[in-house]
């Protein structure tokens, strides 16, 4: 996070009721999409309901401390690194396109770490997405009320598997 706002001026082109809005329309359509592309995946014979609620089990918010952090510190950290310094540094030496798959596919790396691999998937689509967003729309804090309110409909109000 300090890396990103050291280093890059973050944008924030939107009124704050337009990021709260958006940030739950975007969040709610980037879930429906991962929960189709879970669905999808379930269809085939890979075993994804397995390692979808191991990973749900694993990183899903317990506490009070956890929210907070998820909250204040993890998503505004991931944003602001990936999509405000990971992805402006790559513009810088390639096309737009390019570097939003670059940063997400990054992304999906680091998530390669947690050991599931359908969290790396849904990584990178959701790291593209917010990529697009955000050079659509400008806006730090509607991509980051828009990662909050996919973990919120994730982890909350509607877990996969459904």
């Amino acid at each position: 996070m300090s890396i990103a706002l050291i280093n890059y001026a973050v944008f924030d082109e939107m009124k704050t009721w337009k990021s709260l809005v958006y940030g739950t329309l975007f969040g709610g359509m980037i879930y429906a999409f991962l929960a189709f592309g879970y669905l999808f995946f379930d269809i085939l014979p890979l075993n994804v309901e397995g390692p979808v609620t191991a990973m749900q089990t694993l990183f899903a918010p317990t506490s009070i401390w956890h929210y907070l952090l998820l909250m204040f510190v993890i998503v505004p950290g991931e944003e602001l690194f990936w999509r405000g310094y990971i992805q402006q540094q790559l513009k810088k030496y390639m096309k737009l396109p390019f570097a939003i798959l670059g940063s997400s596919l990054l992304f999906g790396i680091a998530l390669a770490f947690s050991g599931f691999w359908p969290s790396i998937v849904a990584g990178i689509v959701a790291g593209a997405l917010l990529g697009i967003l955000y050079e659509w729309k400008r806006s730090m804090p509607l991509l980051i009320i828009t990662h909050l309110m996919v973990l919120v409909l994730l982890f909350i109000i509607m877990p996969l598997p459904i």
